[in-house]
């Protein structure tokens, strides 16, 4: 007997992305609390990077390891987060243009 019968999903759900003052709060909330964050813009970060949550947790992780293996600090560096924003999109296949960096663009400038 065939009591547990295989089904497909049939449903996708979508889910919105934070707005802007959720994912600040998600860029704040998911930098470990060993890294010293003094130098990152957060308002920036939300402003300008419209990302899921689980998006803005893995260019943190990414940019810890950057951070770490760059300088051996625990100080997480703009640059660093910046670099890795560049390399989450590439990732999503989605464009980020170097007007979306502002005043930070010429951080990563040598990735384009």
């Amino acid at each position: 007997r065939d009591v547990y019968k295989r089904q497909r999903l049939r449903y996708i759900n979508d889910f919105p992305l934070p707005d802007e003052a959720e994912r600040r709060k998600i860029w704040e909330q998911v930098i470990p609390p060993f890294a010293v964050k003094t130098e990152l813009d957060f308002d920036f970060l939300a402003r300008q990077f419209p990302m899921s949550g689980g998006n803005i947790r893995s260019v943190v992780f990414n940019a810890c390891l950057q951070s770490a293996a760059a300088n051996g600090e625990k100080k997480l560096l703009m640059k660093d987060v910046l670099i890795a924003v560049k390399r989450e999109y590439d990732k999503m296949n989605r464009a980020v243009s170097l007007e979306q960096f502002g005043q930070y663009a010429k951080n990563i400038d040598d990735l384009e």
